[in-house]
């Protein structure tokens, strides 16, 4: 997944329990109104992904996280070799040079720890500022295509118990901002 999604589901419980308050209200008042209800959801995590891939930024994020992965295999096979090389040679070293070796299997794998750590968090504060971007863009076009489409309410999945593939409006968004970009 592209988007570190942390943020959207620590309010997952919030936006259930008002999704909820909102259909007890809104159910009511469309039948003594007469007022036909459209719903409709998205999948905001496709949605972003999608998205983002559109954006300059994701192309660079793209390269960086790459090269750190390469880094990260690097390291990893240098460790591999430190250990097979251990293993092999165990019976024939001094029990100083075994210890000399095996402290530097475990200095490198704290390093590695090191490394793949803030290469995560490198990883999720860039997918943040990408993801802070286009909200604005997103809720401006779900906006949009509700207000075109006639559309009472659009929900995001994670709240949804259930909702019928046909309500999905994921791809109806995409589109919409793929269109708006490319104009």
């Amino acid at each position: 997944m592209l988007m570190n999604q942390n943020c959207l589901r620590g309010g997952a419980a919030a936006l259930l329990a008002i999704t909820a308050a909102v259909l007890l209200v809104a159910i009511p008042v469309s039948r003594a109104t007469g007022e036909q209800m459209k719903m409709g959801y998205i999948d905001l995590d496709r949605l972003v992904e999608a998205v983002a891939k559109q954006t300059p930024e994701y192309d660079g994020l793209n390269k960086e996280l790459e090269k750190r992965k390469a880094e990260i295999e690097k390291r990893r096979a240098e460790i591999d070799k430190l250990e097979e090389e251990l293993k092999a040679n165990r019976a024939i070293w001094s029990e100083e040079k075994t210890k000399e070796q095996e402290k530097t299997i475990r200095d490198k794998v704290d390093d590695l720890k090191v490394y793949s750590e803030g290469a995560q968090r490198f990883r999720d504060v860039e997918e943040n500022k990408i993801l802070r971007r286009l909200l604005p863009e997103i809720a401006k076009s779900v906006k949009k295509v509700g207000e075109r489409d006639g559309y009472t309410m659009i929900f995001e999945r994670r709240i949804l118990l259930y909702g019928a593939p046909a309500l999905d409006l994921t791809d109806v968004i995409i589109k919409e901002m793929s269109e708006k970009k490319s104009e």
